[in-house]
């Protein structure tokens, strides 16, 4: 797709036949979008990464790359309250434990959750 990196992942049209899966020539993206759709690639790949390597501060950076975001004081508090969401759930559902660990990312060092978020059920201090 002209003005999109190879690297993103985009869904487009295609043809199949016996011979394979065929893309159908597509348009660029009108100027008026392109920056929203790279920005949100940025914010996919960033997320992803943090995904894999299981870092909070990845993930709040991931986070604050998105167009809506675009602040690390919102993004710290959006981990936190997804941090919590997700701290009741049972060991190995829906996430790896090491995705939750009871701290947030702040600046000049990591900084507590409130109430105890973030922190494995069973754990104490």
């Amino acid at each position: 797709m002209p003005g999109v990196p190879d690297s993103l992942v985009v869904e487009t049209l295609g043809r199949c036949d016996r011979s394979g899966i065929h893309l159908l020539p597509m348009p660029g993206l009108p100027a008026h979008l392109s920056g929203l759709v790279e920005a949100l690639g940025a914010y996919q790949q960033a997320a992803a990464d943090a995904a894999w390597s299981g870092d909070a501060r990845d993930a709040v950076r991931a986070l604050a790359a998105h167009p809506l975001a675009r602040s690390i004081d919102l993004a710290e508090r959006l981990y936190a309250e997804m941090a919590e969401a997700h701290r009741e759930r049972p060991r190995g559902c829906c996430r790896p434990e090491r995705y939750v660990r009871g701290v947030r990312p702040g600046r000049g060092g990591h900084v507590p959750l409130p109430n105890g978020a973030g922190k494995p059920p069973g754990r104490e201090g």
